[in-house]
């Protein structure tokens, strides 16, 4: 089953609401991922900077994770586990149509990174770096970008996700 479709059964099964608060998916190695899981404020690192939002929650059966990001953009992500390829799969959509599909592993120190290739949302063809890193109970997730032109990697996005309290 190509990711797309596998991303839209996904969507379409993920019960409306249901938030698990435990990974229970016996057949995906949840416990790469688990520490993404959450309610978060975002802060752009060495700054002030709010960059926005990020509710990630578990959906179908604990099996994915769904993000909803709110922010000078906003759009949802999957991190899927795709058994076929033994990797991790991370598709982005915003609402303004760009999308993002990167696959990736763990990278041994507790984080995870993903890499593809894929146009930037100007549409310059380049490799996409993507890490999420536990830091304590928040998330720090660095962006960096190489496009073709230059095969010089530049910094997207540089974050600190704060977890919320459960009050908000």
């Amino acid at each position: 089953m190509c990711q797309t479709r596998l991303l839209a059964l996904v969507l379409l099964l993920a019960p409306g609401g249901a938030r698990a608060t435990e990974p229970r998916c016996a057949a995906v190695p949840v416990a790469e991922v688990a520490f993404r899981a959450g309610n978060f404020e975002a802060w752009l690192v060495g700054s002030s900077v709010r960059a926005g939002t990020s509710n990630v929650v578990w959906t179908a059966g604990s099996c994915a994770l769904l993000e909803q990001w709110v922010g000078s953009v906003t759009g949802d992500g999957t991190a899927l586990y795709l058994h076929y390829g033994g990797r991790w799969h991370l598709q982005y959509v915003n609402n303004t149509g760009a999308t993002l599909n990167l696959a990736g592993d763990p990278d041994g120190s507790g984080a995870i990174l993903f890499e593809g290739r894929h146009p930037d949302f100007t549409g310059r063809p380049g490799e996409h770096r993507m890490r999420f890193a536990p830091e304590g109970s928040d998330v720090r997730q660095t962006w960096h970008f190489r496009p073709d032109a230059t095969g010089r990697w530049e910094l997207i996005v540089d974050m600190l996700q704060r977890r919320k309290s459960p009050a908000g």
